[in-house]
C-alpha cells in the first residue's frame, strides 16, 4: 500500500472507526508521531489493518500493519535488536531487499546473503533495485503490529520510539467508541 488513496482506503484519521468495523480485533492507532510522520491513508486487506504515515519534511513513508496475533510466533530476520517496555517486547530488524527482473540470475553473493537472512529477493521489476527494509514488530493484547519502511533515515531507536508511541496511545478507546 502506498500513501495515495484508493477507492477502499480512507484518508481521514477520524473515519478510521468506520473502516475498522470489519476487523475481528481492536488495534491501537495514532494520527501522527513526535518525529513528524503523519497519518496519510488506511485500508484493510485480508483482515489486516494497514496505516500509511508520511513525513512532509522528508517525503519518507512508513507503514503500520496490524492483525490478530497468530497462535505461533512468526519468524524474524537475523540480526534483530530487542527492547522491552513494561509487558511489550519490541523487535527491530533491518535487511537488504533486491527487486530484480524476471530473467535475473541469482549470484553466489545473493544466494549466500539470502541463506544468511540478510537479503530478500523479489522478481518482477524492470531493472535491479536495491533497498534497505527496516521495521519493528511487537504483540500487544492479541494484536500483532509491524511498523516498516524502505530506505528510511530513521535509526533503530527512532523506530522503537514510534512503536512505543503506539503502545502508549489511548486511541484504541477512541476508535472503539466510534463503533
Amino acid at each position: 500500500m502506498g500513501c495515495s488513496a484508493q477507492s477502499s482506503e480512507i484518508n481521514d484519521f477520524n473515519k478510521l472507526g468506520d473502516l475498522t468495523r470489519q476487523l475481528n480485533f481492536s488495534a491501537k492507532c495514532v494520527s501522527g508521531f513526535s518525529n513528524g510522520f503523519l497519518f496519510a491513508v488506511a485500508d484493510i486487506m485480508e483482515n489486516e489493518l494497514l496505516l500509511c504515515y508520511k513525513n512532509p519534511q522528508t517525503a519518507e513513508t512508513i507503514n503500520c500493519y496490524m492483525k490478530a496475533a497468530p497462535e505461533t510466533a512468526e519468524p524474524l530476520p537475523p540480526n534483530t535488536q530487542q527492547w522491552q517496555e513494561v509487558d511489550v517486547l519490541f523487535t527491530f530488524y533491518q535487511f537488504d531487499y533486491k527487486f530484480v527482473p524476471p530473467d535475473y540470475e541469482e549470484t553466489e553473493e545473493d544466494t549466500a546473503a539470502v541463506n544468511a537472512g540478510s537479503l530478500q529477493l523479489a522478481w518482477g521489476s524492470s531493472e535491479v533495485e536495491e533497498h534497505i527494509i527496516q521495521g519493528v514488530v511487537w504483540q500487544e493484547d492479541d494484536v500483532r503490529y509491524m511498523l516498516s519502511g524502505m530506505d528510511l533515515t530513521l535509526t533503530a531507536d527512532e523506530m522503537l520510539d514510534m512503536a512505543a508511541q503506539i503502545v502508549n496511545s489511548d486511541n484504541q478507546k477512541e476508535i472503539l467508541a466510534n463503533l
